[in-house]
């Protein structure tokens, strides 16, 4: 499925993380994407693949200015209205992360979660979020992870599936992919992951979620459901 392909999603895509489930492991994954953020207020951020806009309301309550891409109209209608509705302004454009409409080094921070799994030309994308990071910023990628058993199960649903046609990818992959796109070292690349329970936890599993999810983050982040990284553009002191 390519990212336009999750119009006919749009509607239900945020019902999932309304049930217990999903409102846990959306507030692990936040937790760990916001601290890779550090966020800024005033900064300049891009959230491409914006979806429905669950990170795009994270960084606009942080104070910081926001971009939107999106290549669903659908699921940009939806993250236009949920800002409006919480009092804020953001731009939204709808395009495609291979070629994007900003000039170079336009955002302090670049911000994708959850959609480099849709693209045709992964590295591609990842060159363009690259390019529109400003000396000094910084990108900050998640994706979902193969060697987990939250990817097996996706893989099995048979039908028509939001997650049809998408590339998971280990943490190795991961890795490698960024490090080929922004030319920084490997070790330049701060990683982890995050929701260590499996597609169907138990309660107990769930209210033990956040114990898990440090012992995860400390032991086996390649284990994870989902991996999450972060790469400063040369130029910053860090």
């Amino acid at each position: 499925m390519t990212e336009a392909g999750f119009d006919p999603w749009a509607t239900k895509y945020d019902g999932w993380f309304k049930t217990p489930r999903g409102a846990t492991v959306l507030a692990l994954e936040k937790d760990l994407i916001m601290r890779l953020a550090e966020c800024r207020p005033a900064e300049t951020a891009l959230d491409a693949g914006c979806g429905t806009g669950n990170f795009t309301l994270e960084l606009l309550s942080q104070g910081l200015a926001v971009a939107c891409l999106d290549a669903s109209a659908k699921m940009l209608e939806i993250a236009k209205a949920k800002s409006d509705r919480a009092g804020y302004r953001a731009e939204f454009h709808h395009g495609v992360m291979e070629s994007m409409p900003f000039p170079d080094g336009r955002f302090d921070l670049v911000l994708c979660v959850s959609a480099l799994e849709l693209s045709p030309a992964p590295g591609k994308a990842l060159g363009e979020l690259w390019r529109v990071v400003r000396p000094g910023g910084r990108l900050v990628v998640a994706v979902l992870n193969e060697d987990s058993p939250w990817a097996a199960q996706r893989k099995k649903r048979e039908g028509a599936s939001v997650w049809e046609g998408q590339r998971f990818y280990t943490a190795n992959e991961f890795v490698e992919l960024l490090h080929r796109a922004t030319d920084r070292p490997r070790e330049a690349i701060t990683w982890s992951g995050s929701v260590f329970f499996g597609p169907r936890p138990t309660k107990a599993e769930l209210d033990d979620a956040w114990n898990l999810e440090r012992a995860g983050r400390a032991n086996n982040p390649e284990k994870a459901a989902m991996l999450a990284a972060r790469v400063y553009k040369t130029g910053d002191t860090k």
